[in-house]
């Protein structure tokens, strides 16, 4: 079994995110040395003198190797 994930993207309230039909909803990380870019949806720099910044949902799905 490996693992993929997906970022959940515009997320007003966490406790109103139905959870997926597979997989798990994780919140809560923190990134260090970099943030994400909401504009880009990507991982970009971080701003000067920030060396940890909070994560976004993050979505994981179990996929079966065959």
């Amino acid at each position: 079994m490996d693992m993929d994930f997906d970022m959940v993207h515009d997320v007003i309230d966490i406790e109103k995110v139905p959870a997926p039909t597979e997989g798990i909803h994780v919140y809560g990380m923190w990134l260090e040395g970099c943030k994400w870019d909401p504009i880009n949806r990507a991982l970009g720099e971080s701003d000067p003198k920030v060396l940890y910044s909070r994560c976004i949902m993050m979505w994981f799905k179990p996929i079966i190797k065959s």
